[in-house]
């Protein structure tokens, strides 16, 4: 067996060579049994000859000299068979003669008698009869002869014949033993090809196995790679909704630095707003020491005042519910002079203009906004009766503590009826309007400044006139001067 593992090619090769090897010694097989066939059939045909030959036998030589003319129907066969040896024997029957009977006698010679017979018929007798007997034993002779030369010749000829029979014999004895080498050797060829094949179908059943493992472990991969195809795609749309979420963030992140140094750059403007604003604060300290000694002496003549105001607070307690009843007149009255009411807040925002509010700090007017808001969202919960009875009590408990009321008492009724009658024609009109409008204070309150307010100085100067007319402290003045208005006009009508 070869260590190395045959090629295709070679496979084929020896395959073909054995194939071609296996006919040869079946063709050399079948030739030599014909010829053995052929060669006995010869040898039985001349041991049959032979044989033939051999049974041939003569007792008695044949004696020409003595011999009585034989009748016209006897005739002599004589069968010429070749023999092996150079004699030729030739039977022929017996026929009389003068030697076996005595001449005169009519009957032959017996026991001594033939001795007599012998010496006394000494001479032969001498017939026709034995002339021609002579004559035919001459021709017999002489065919005798011509037939044992032919069967010399032939003898010789069969004698070649057999030796080139015996040489062929032995040629094909040879070329039968070569052919049996040559069957040993195709045997052992076979035998190595037999075993080959049994290699070679192990190895394909081993390749079969292994190609079944193979396609096993395949279908095994190519589930494997599909599911990692399928987690390839997942993790592409991942990545693909990671890229756009961070295309996202990043967008964001630079509206963020935007908005980040937008607001440092607010910071700064808020930084120098307030660095002015302290000093202005500063000045407005200053102006409004000088003025709290004016307002001591304004409260001292307000006190005295306060006197006459707390009578009338029983009074306008005790008539708070019967203010529907004048609601109409006082509607109409305001319909009447609302022309009036704004000229008469023109000239309030005119007056409050020479009020110092700087005075108070940042956090002081912070809460006013804040009490201000949570008054009024307790002021419009209640009912109308309540409602006018809590401005009552908020115009009562603050107549001593305001400090913008600087004029005398009968010019302030006027102001506050009117202020109050248009107080209330907002708060039943547009209460969300209201709502708006307390939300906004002197200058602190919740609302933040627009891109417009920093960038733009001008519009500090216009904000600034608005915020002082819809302030809180504004309207809170209003409010009590409505109220106390409302005081005076139900005390003279109940009088």
């Amino acid at each position: 067996m070869m260590s190395e593992e045959p090629t295709p090619s070679e496979d084929k090769l020896s395959s073909s060579f054995g194939l071609t090897m296996l006919c040869a010694n079946v063709f050399i097989f079948l030739f030599s049994i014909i010829f053995r066939s052929v060669a006995k059939l010869i040898s039985s045909v001349i041991r049959k000859e032979v044989m033939k030959s051999e049974q041939v036998t003569t007792t008695e030589p044949i004696k020409l000299e003595q011999v009585k003319p034989l009748p016209p129907e006897i005739k002599t066969k004589l069968d010429p068979i070749p023999s092996t040896t150079s004699e030729t024997v030739i039977k022929v029957k017996k026929v009389p003669t003068t030697e076996s009977s005595c001449p005169n006698l009519s009957s032959p010679c017996k026991g001594q008698l033939d001795q007599s017979c012998q010496t006394i018929f000494h001479a032969p007798i001498f017939t026709k009869q034995e002339q021609t007997l002579k004559s035919e034993c001459a021709k017999l002779r002489e065919e005798v002869l011509s037939v044992r030369s032919t069967s010399l010749k032939e003898h010789a000829l069969l004698s070649r014949k057999l030796d080139s029979m015996a040489k062929e014999k032995r040629e094909i004895s040879k070329r039968l033993g070569v052919v049996q080498k040559e069957n040993q050797v195709a045997k052992h060829q076979l035998d190595e090809m037999m075993e080959e094949r049994k290699s070679l179908q192990k190895r394909l059943d081993n390749a079969t196995k292994e190609f079944r493992v193979n396609t096993k472990t395949k279908k095994v991969a190519l589930a494997k790679l599909e599911e990692i195809s399928a987690t390839v795609d997942d993790l592409k749309r991942q990545l693909e909704q990671v890229t756009r979420d961070k295309q996202i963030l990043q967008g964001k992140l630079e509206m963020l630095r935007n908005e980040y140094e937008q607001i440092q750059e607010r910071m700064r403007m808020m930084q120098l707003k307030e660095a002015r604003m302290c000093n202005d604060r500063s000045i407005a300290m200053d102006t409004d020491r000088a003025e709290r000694d004016e307002t001591r002496k304004d409260e001292e003549k307000l006190n005295i005042e306060e006197s006459t105001c707390e009578s009338s607070q029983c009074s306008l307690i005790h008539n708070l519910s019967k203010e529907s009843i004048f609601l109409p007149y006082v509607i109409s009255q305001t319909e009447v002079d609302m022309k009036n009411i704004q000229t008469k807040i023109l000239q309030l925002e005119n007056s409050l203009k020479e009020f110092t509010s700087k005075s108070d700090s940042a956090c002081e007017i912070g809460d006013i906004t804040n009490e201000s808001k949570l008054e009024m969202k307790k002021i419009l919960s209640l009912n109308e009766p309540e409602r006018l009875e809590e401005l009552s009590n908020d115009i009562l408990s603050r107549t001593g503590s305001d400090v913008t009321c600087r004029k005398t008492y009968d010019e302030i009724k006027v102001d506050m009826l009117r202020s109050a009658l248009k107080e209330k024609i907002r708060v039943l009109e547009n209460i969300k309007e209201k709502g708006d409008d307390s939300s906004v204070t002197f200058g602190f309150s919740e609302t933040t400044f627009g891109d417009e307010d920093l960038d733009k100085s001008s519009e500090e100067n216009i904000s600034a006139s608005r915020i002082v007319s819809n302030s809180e402290a504004f309207q809170r003045f209003l409010k009590s001067i409505g109220a106390d208005m409302k005081v005076e006009i139900i005390g003279d009508s109940l009088h």
